[in-house]
């Protein structure tokens, strides 16, 4: 189960890196050309700017700055670019750069290529900038971590709005700060052993009908056709026949929430239905690999909300059991995506024998 998941988060993964960084190769991307041009004072233009950014740009909160404070993401491109006009330069492309109000800084808005929604804000920063010591003064201390690539990359997290920055190298010299939202785990998880942070309204034993009404924007819904596509999809992949292995693909149902701290693009709440088409079971993963430390500051917030598990074993591989009894809490280090696997289900668990 592990194997078949990895590969498909990988395939995804893959996708959507190759989707992210294809740009329109025209002159009117580069700093300086276009209606976002920093010109030389010739009327029409704006005049070059001459001072240099500094930490006060940022104010203390992490946040996007400037015009860029005008957008969020999935805003509507139309909306985007009636907000904030000087961030879009070209009157068409998935990524608009244009030039910041410092020397040398530059702005990015990237678009969803398939729902022309803002997917990204990032901000170039030039190598006399001295970003990261900037950026701490500005916000704090960040934490060091890495890509699925192993680049490293600093962030920086606001939980109260739900805005992460981070920041690496980007081209040449300069470095790149994006900004995006997350979910914090705390809020994923919630509060008390009885209930899940992101389904107040509950989720075990709903219908379908229900998950559409509680979960109206993070819902997905795949019929059979687009199941047995994606399935081959991922077979394709993995250079092997995956119905063979896991049977027909099959219609389904799940939420796809913010990402957590240190996931990239999702939190994918996967569910399993009874007969009578209610939910049964729901499961998550819990993505630790980014960040050293995490691992451990997850599992102590797991045992926070659910208290000391007691060690178990699936299929022979080791799980922790943090509630037996109905509705059952079992968790599981996925040590091929470094996840820690969360299964919340409708029934007692049943320990192997």
């Amino acid at each position: 189960m592990h194997l078949t998941r990895s590969v498909l988060t990988a395939f995804l993964a893959t996708a959507l890196i190759t989707g992210c960084g294809k740009k329109d190769a025209s002159s009117s991307d580069k700093p300086g050309s276009g209606s976002g041009d920093t010109g030389s004072g010739a009327p029409g233009k704006p005049a070059k700017p001459t001072a240099p950014i500094t930490a006060e740009f940022f104010g203390k909160t992490v946040a996007p700055p400037g015009d860029l404070a005008k957008l969020s993401i999935g805003m509507a491109e139309a909306d985007a670019r009636a907000a904030a006009p000087a961030l879009f330069p070209k009157p068409k492309g998935d990524y608009q750069l244009s030039d910041g109000p410092f020397v040398g800084v530059n702005f990015g808005v990237g678009l969803n290529k398939d729902s022309k929604k803002v997917s990204r804000l990032t901000i170039s920063l030039p190598p006399a900038a001295n970003a990261k010591a900037m950026l701490e003064s500005a916000w704090g201390k960040g934490k060091d971590a890495k890509d699925s690539i192993d680049k490293p990359r600093t962030y920086w997290f606001d939980p109260a709005t739900g805005w992460r920055a981070h920041l690496e190298q980007g081209f040449g010299d300069d470095m790149s700060l994006e900004f995006d939202k997350y979910l914090p785990v705390t809020a994923l998880l919630g509060e008390g052993p009885d209930t899940i942070g992101f389904a107040p309204q509950g989720i075990l034993g709903a219908t379908v009908d229900e998950l559409r009404t509680r979960f109206p924007t993070t819902i997905v819904e795949t019929d059979a056709a687009k199941a047995a596509a994606d399935q081959k999809k991922v077979g394709d992949f993995a250079g092997k026949d995956v119905a063979k292995e896991l049977g027909e693909a099959k219609p389904s149902v799940r939420l796809d929430l913010l990402p957590t701290e240190w996931e990239s693009y999702w939190t994918r709440i996967q569910i399993d239905f009874t007969d009578d088409k209610k939910v049964e079971d729901v499961w998550f993963d819990i993505p630790y690999e980014a960040y050293g430390p995490a691992k451990d500051e997850l599992k102590a917030l797991l045992e926070k909300k659910w208290g000391t598990p007691t060690e178990g074993k699936d299929l022979g591989d080791t799980i922790w059991i943090y509630r037996a009894a109905a509705p059952s809490v079992v968790v599981e280090d996925d040590t091929i995506s470094k996840a820690w696997n969360v299964r919340i289900s409708a029934k007692a668990h049943e320990t192997e024998k």
